[in-house]
């Protein structure tokens, strides 16, 4: 049985009178200029209704982020894949004509000291099984417990398979996932089950080409302190003592930092949406980029999952640049949080899947990307968790009419990926005429 890799990312300020001929009136405050803080305004501006983007960072994006330069592709940072024909971002990016293509190379796994290739995990005792509990996960129908306590009813041999693509996948652990969450997740998912990479440029330049009306609207290094609401507008105020005026407000920063209360709401924010907030996860997880002088893994591996520290080495640059000498460390939960020399772990971990030290003797250069240490993001996106509830369908209702959250978050279907960030601001614009 085939798994699916689903379980497994501008300009100064000025007023353009052709974009929005009424200059008296105020914008709506888009706060984060990640996938959804673009695509709101996006939208927005596609209305004639006037907005301005507040980010805290020195940079656009969010968590979407490529680096550059190590190779002859951009290699993705944040989010890595489009999730299906069917979903929002697949049909804007063949909108933009971006060139994509279908991830379905070979899956190996390292089980038992031995690499074998997916095909032929088959033919061990088991291994079916865990592949069956994976794709009916949307089946479940019984009480509350941990993704871990599911899976390990079995006592099965590939428990390592389902932290991988479900666990890691979700950016978390097992332990950490609700199954009743988990099941609906998978219930409700629309976008299809093939999963495409861009060829030959980055998630964060195919946002920008999508967005790009929105460029001279948007003001960097603008951390937001406070949102005021009184019965006819709201006032933000800035770290730097900037407040400005707006209609709305979109809320578009990563749960964790709303987690963190880092920015007050006057008058508070209501218990509901406290506790919405609490209750919906939020993963720690890093990437661990290593470039090789020679390949030493078949040209057409995809992934390589693993019972390490590492769950999954992610085969970078097949099918996207000249040479396919990139591997991923992909890694979240308590893996990632407890690591303490990611390229040297990763490396040891390799060597030990293909021997003879071809991983140490072949690296060439190195990058680790830690989400959970970005200040403005604080981890990858968030997991489907205990007793979540409709949490995230709480956070979809404005506070009065003038607060709107939007961001991967607040998806109620597709969260967790890119798709469900631009989702999140057509639902999050909708209201604005």
């Amino acid at each position: 049985m085939k798994l699916s890799r689903k379980y497994f990312f501008f300009g100064a300020l000025s007023l353009s009178a052709s974009l929005f001929p009424n200059k008296r009136e105020e914008p709506v405050i888009i706060i984060g200029a990640g996938a959804s803080g673009l695509y709101a305004a996006k939208l927005l501006a596609d209305k004639g209704i006037p907005f301005l983007i507040l980010e805290a960072n020195s940079r656009i994006g969010g968590r979407i982020l490529s680096l550059n330069g190590i190779s002859d592709f951009p290699i993705e940072l944040g989010a890595e894949e489009i999730h299906g024909e069917n979903s929002l971002y697949y049909k804007l990016a063949k909108k933009m004509r971006a060139s994509v293509f279908h991830n379905d190379g070979e899956v190996l796994l390292f089980h038992k000291n031995k690499l074998i290739e997916e095909s032929d995990a088959e033919e061990i005792v088991g291994y079916n099984k865990m592949s069956s509990m994976i794709q009916n996960l949307s089946s479940y129908d019984e009480e509350e417990k941990t993704a871990l306590e599911y899976f390990q009813k079995e006592q099965n041999q590939f428990l390592y398979i389902a932290e991988a693509l479900v666990g890691n996948e979700h950016g978390t652990n097992l332990s950490r996932i609700g199954m009743k969450a988990l099941s609906k997740y998978n219930l409700n998912w629309e976008s299809g089950e093939k999963n495409y990479l861009l060829k030959s440029r980055s998630h964060l330049s195919l946002i920008e080409e999508i967005c790009r009306s929105v460029s001279t609207r948007i003001q960097l290094n603008s951390k937001v302190v406070e949102i005021n609401l009184d019965s006819n507008s709201v006032l933000v105020k800035t770290e730097s003592g900037k407040e400005i005026t707006g209609t709305a407000v979109i809320l578009t920063i990563p749960i964790s930092i709303l987690k963190r209360n880092k920015i007050k709401f006057n008058p508070s924010m209501p218990n509901n949406y406290r506790d919405a907030i609490a209750k919906i996860g939020m993963g720690s997880g890093m990437k661990i980029i290593l470039k090789f002088e020679n390949r030493f893994w078949d040209k057409d591996t995809t992934s390589i999952i693993t019972p390490g520290i590492i769950p999954e080495f992610i085969v970078s640059g097949r099918k996207k640049g000249s040479e396919n000498k990139i591997l991923t460390g992909f890694l979240c939960g308590e893996n990632s949080e407890k690591i303490q020399r990611p390229v040297e772990t990763a490396i040891s971990e390799l060597d030990k899947i293909f021997g003879g030290k071809n991983a140490s003797k072949n690296l060439e250069d190195s990058f680790v990307q830690d989400w959970s240490k970005e200040e403005f993001i604080g981890g990858t996106y968030s997991y489907p968790s205990l007793d979540e509830e409709n949490s995230r369908e709480k956070l979809a209702v404005p506070i009065e009419g003038k607060i709107f959250f939007a961001g991967e978050a607040i998806a109620g279907i597709h969260y967790g990926t890119i798709q469900g960030a631009l989702e999140s601001a057509v639902l999050a614009v909708k209201n604005f005429k």
